[in-house]
């Protein structure tokens, strides 16, 4: 297990080195576009002249050494300051955001998933698919709105804009400080979660009926086994693998997902930077978050891959 565990460890490093390549390259080919339209020169002979002269290669690995020796990942023209540091105002309320999208997408999905793979066929199956479905079936943004108006205009139970209220600070105490940032967070999270719910609750449904038909289970019945130390000790434990394997989509989906959220309810996170830096041309800052977002995925995927290995040691990652 320590083996495939370093294994694929390996591959997450050589994934996030490619990851970064690409980054740099499409950066060099804007670059190259922004230039040539503003000198008016040919697009095919600037961009082969470019390539040859400023080497690539040389200039991919320039950049990467600077990055590991110095941590500098560039300049944000539009926030005056360096990547790094504008990220990092806002990266707090990002993961902030993604944690409780996550915590509510499994907490209520996994238990949904469970009733539903138990009761295959009735009418509490077919209740969960039908309201998971439909919850799947709003855009996220859509969804949002929805939620503003009738969770924070109309009941006025939860703030839809910001992550903290007006002139607030970590002087009101500890406790008061962060129940207030997980009020401001709970409306954006749970736009982001009704829409995923489906997934986990769909994989470990299908986990669950498939694990049942299996012959170990059949035969542990045969001899017995009460219905309870089944599922607890193999069906769903075994179930878990089908539900690890959707982590990496999942956090894929979320991640993507809280662009658009943050921007719905004005919620100061990397994702609503991203889109002003987008379109405003902070390449520097575009690039860093691109980073973040595909390391962010690409350590799911890791996460996920060990979670299956743990699970049963017998399946190749």
């Amino acid at each position: 297990m320590f083996k495939l565990f370093i294994k694929r460890f390996l591959l997450l490093f050589l994934q996030l080195i490619i990851l970064s390549f690409i980054v740099f390259f499409l950066s060099h080919i804007v670059h190259i576009v922004t230039w040539t339209t503003d000198s008016g020169t040919g697009m095919a002979d600037t961009f082969i002249s470019s390539i040859i002269l400023q080497d690539l290669i040389f200039g991919y690995w320039n950049w990467l050494v600077e990055i590991v020796t110095t941590g500098n990942f560039g300049w944000s023209w539009r926030w005056q300051m360096s990547a790094i540091e504008a990220v990092g105002m806002r990266l707090p309320n990002t993961f902030r955001l993604l944690v409780t999208s996550l915590l509510l997408i499994y907490g209520i999905g996994i238990p949904l998933g469970i009733i539903s793979g138990r009761h295959s066929g009735t009418w509490k199956d077919r209740t969960i698919q039908m309201i998971t479905q439909i919850g799947a079936s709003f855009p996220s943004f859509t969804l949002g709105f929805l939620l503003i108006l009738f969770l924070g205009f109309q009941l006025g139970w939860f703030p839809f804009r910001g992550s903290l209220p007006p002139g607030m600070t970590r002087e009101v105490g500890f406790v008061s400080y962060h129940m207030a940032r997980l009020h401001h967070v709970i409306l954006p999270a749970l736009s982001l979660a009704i829409v995923q719910l489906i997934t986990p609750m769909k994989y470990l449904r299908s986990g669950i009926i498939d694990t049942e038909q299996q012959e170990f289970v059949i035969l542990a019945r045969a001899k017995g086994a009460s219905e309870k130390h089944l599922f607890k000790k193999h069906i769903f434990r075994h179930s878990l693998i089908s539900l690890a394997s959707s982590a990496p989509m999942q956090i894929a989906a979320v991640i993507t997902g809280s662009i658009i959220i943050e921007i719905v309810f004005s919620f100061p996170g990397i994702g609503n930077m991203f889109f002003t830096a987008f379109f405003e041309g902070d390449t520097g800052l575009v690039n860093f978050i691109i980073l973040i977002f595909g390391a962010l995925i690409l350590l799911g995927s890791f996460i996920s891959d060990i979670l299956i290995l743990a699970l049963d040691s017998r399946i190749e990652i």
